[in-house]
């Protein structure tokens, strides 16, 4: 309200853009890039599967020359018996003998107690370097009373918040004696790995064992042509083996391989609490937003940065059996946060007004966010202020060689979110490309940039990864991709049916006489900042202005374009879903119905012919060891080349951590009961 300065009469004022941008031709340009980006993503889609056949063909690898039983009998422990099962039962592939097979167990609680145990083995050897050896637990008695009763008042407080030798010494008895009750305990085989001397064998098992997980489930005799075929069992029906190709050996998480319904209630848990940090930081983004969108823009980039490191601690609650499933589901849950945190959140709380305002609005802040993206989350990754920071100062101050090579391991890097920070980027674009097509370009410079730091990175600074497959580039175009498309339409549409963003409608009714006059816009305004002439005339001209809902402004050109580009978005919308909907029945129908293609070509290379093999041997990877623990006995292949890495400074049976229990066990005189299913075994037969 506004009072004029003459005769004090006081004027309500609303302000309407002039701006007449929804018009058919610069919308239909708009359309244009939809359909553009479209095929763009059929190309890529397409090149993606061509280079996946390329890199599998380019290098052989374990996956190539492996299958994976899922269900094998609960007693079936003997790699002998699995071998003789398939070169007996199928002598007519080509090349048939099995050159390793791996027989899992489901030990987890034994392998998480020796783990802890190795763990806090080093830790009390750190404390007492004087000690000779930290395994004497009487020694440790003596040294743990001694310590106790030395503390005065305030000691003995902490020591109850923080532990100290006392207290691992008691947690050493106590997973001492869970080993020893825990070693002595038949545990069921939950996974056999088979690795065959050729591709044509692997191939023929696979394609003479694939039937539907129906039949698998029914254990279904007859959907198995040979009866040979089916796995003997004493007093019970043959099995149908469940069997598939297997992941490359780094991808297989030893621990974590008997998965039950609970394991996937906890995921969906996991996940809807992820929806609940998405609120949460939608709602600090407001706040910021309330007060300077260039803090907004700062709060969603460090938010894109912090976010992942937060998925992946709440994800420790969830069990996977491999790395590849574990990144798809980390993929989605940082996917769906940034997408949110970076695209959807302005559009949501940036009032409806201000969307294309010059001062606070939507498009400036979309600005702002590209350019935080750009500079901000570059930077710090070119920096590695964390990695650098154990390089080049804890390192030289470390007091053992392993604690020294830990601090070189560089950046643990996972492929879900590079492939999340693709795909914010390329969403956010298509997203606000109808009103703000600069950010088309914006985001290829994004891209463009994130390329050549992820390269540098990659070659110079991150940890290994392991090898993981297509799931995350399948999961992108099957379902991110057209997700996306429908986003960026159903909003074009909205954008264009909306312009101009003001609820303002034109009257007949002209203003009275009485209210001629000038005004002026009070200083305090909102609109100050952008607004340089607050001076505002009201004379014979000038109507009366009304809200109305959206629609109700259109011109006839903006009517004609939204019509046109809402009726071909619903052929965008039933395409794209045919596509989601076909693929999803594609992935129903394999539980019902067998089917097996081989990818790409065999190359007749021979198994014993590949250069650095790896074979399925049970590790478990932990943070304070630069290698993992071996979870099987190693002495059959020990001196083989069969493992993916080599400590310089120890032997692989340092890293036995079945040697622990063993030893364990010898404390009490009570030999290791070879019959007992008590680890996972590997043998690898040489080819004669």
């Amino acid at each position: 309200n506004v009072k004029d300065a003459v005769s004090g009469r006081e004027m309500t004022f609303v302000l309407k853009t002039m701006c007449d941008g929804a018009l058919f031709r610069v919308g239909m340009v708009n359309f244009g890039t939809v359909l553009l980006v479209i095929v763009g993503m059929i190309v890529i889609a397409m090149y993606l599967n061509k280079k996946h056949v390329d890199f599998d063909l380019d290098e052989q690898t374990a996956s190539d020359y492996s299958i994976t039983i899922r269900n094998p009998p609960k007693d079936a422990s003997d790699p002998n018996e699995w071998k003789d099962f398939f070169e007996k039962n199928f002598p007519d592939a080509e090349g048939m003998h099995v050159a390793s097979c791996t027989v899992a167990v489901d030990n987890d609680d034994l392998l998480d107690c020796l783990v802890q145990r190795r763990q806090l083995l080093k830790h009390l050897k750190q404390a007492l370097p004087d000690i000779k050896n930290v395994k004497d637990v009487r020694e440790l008695e003596a040294i743990a009373a001694k310590i106790k009763d030395g503390r005065n008042c305030f000691q003995r407080q902490w020591a109850k918040l923080c532990g100290g030798v006392p207290a691992k010494y008691e947690y050493l008895l106590q997973l001492n004696a869970k080993i020893k009750k825990l070693s002595q305990v038949d545990s069921p085989v939950t996974r056999v790995f088979v690795m065959f001397e050729t591709e044509k064998a692997q191939r023929y098992v696979l394609e003479k064992l694939t039937v539907s997980r129906y039949d698998v489930k029914m254990n279904k005799v007859t959907s198995i042509a040979d009866p040979k075929h089916l796995f003997p069992r004493d007093g019970l029906d043959d099995l149908v083996l469940d069997v598939c190709e297997s992941g490359e050996p780094s991808t297989i998480r030893w621990k974590e391989l008997n998965l039950t319904m609970r394991d996937l209630y906890v995921k969906l848990i996991v996940t809807l609490f992820v929806f609940g940090i998405i609120a949460l930081v939608a709602f600090i983004i407001k706040l910021l937003n309330d007060k300077n969108s260039s803090w907004a823009a700062m709060g969603i980039t460090i938010g894109n940065i912090v976010f992942p490191l937060v998925a992946k601690i709440i994800s420790k609650f969830e069990r996977h059996s491999r790395e590849e499933e574990y990144q798809v589901w980390l993929y989605f849950k940082i996917a769906v946060f940034r997408w949110v945190n970076t695209a959807l959140v302005i559009a949501i709380i940036v009032p409806f007004s201000a969307t294309i305002i010059p001062i606070d609005g939507v498009l400036p802040t979309v600005y702002k966010i590209f350019f935080a993206e750009i500079i901000t989350s570059n930077l710090i990754q070119l920096l590695d202020p964390v990695e650098n920071i154990k390089r080049h100062y804890l390192a030289p101050r470390q007091d053992t060689q392993e604690k020294m090579n830990n601090c070189f391991l560089g950046a643990t890097v996972f492929l879900a979110e590079r492939y999340t920070n693709l795909t914010k980027i390329v969403f956010l674009a298509l997203l606000y490309c109808p009103i703000y097509p600069s950010v088309l370009f914006m985001g290829a410079i994004a891209l463009w940039i994130n390329y050549f730091t992820d390269r540098f990175g990659l070659m110079r600074t991150w940890r290994r990864m392991p090898k993981i497959g297509e799931s995350i580039s399948r999961y992108t175009k099957l379902y991110v991709f057209p997700v996306m498309v429908i986003i960026m339409t159903f909003f074009a549409v909205w954008v264009w049916k909306s312009y101009r963003f003001d609820y303002v409608c034109d009257t007949a009714n002209k203003v009275p006489s009485e209210y001629y006059g000038n005004y002026t816009l009070n200083e305090t305004d909102i609109l100050d900042d952008f607004i340089m002439d607050r001076r505002v005339t009201i004379g014979d001209n000038s109507v009366y202005s009304v809200f109305c809902a959206t629609g109700e402004t259109m011109t006839e050109s903006q009517n004609k374009l939204v019509t046109t580009y809402e009726n071909a978005s619903y052929t965008i919308y039933a395409i794209v879903g045919f596509v989601i909907l076909m693929t999803s029945i594609f992935i129903l129908r394999s539980y019902f119905v067998a089917s097996y293609e081989p990818n790409g070509k065999e190359q007749g290379i021979p198994l014993s012919e590949v250069e650095s093999m790896t074979a399925y041997i049970p590790q478990i990877s932990c943070a304070s060891s630069p290698y993992p623990y071996l979870a099987c006995n190693i002495d059959d292949i020990e001196e083989s080349d069969k493992f993916e890495w080599e400590d310089p400074l120890r032997p692989y049976e340092y890293y036995d951590i079945t040697k622990d229990a063993e030893e364990l066990l010898d404390e009490d005189g009570i030999p290791m009961d070879e019959s007992k299913r008590i680890f996972s075994k590997i043998i690898y037969w040489e080819k004669r």
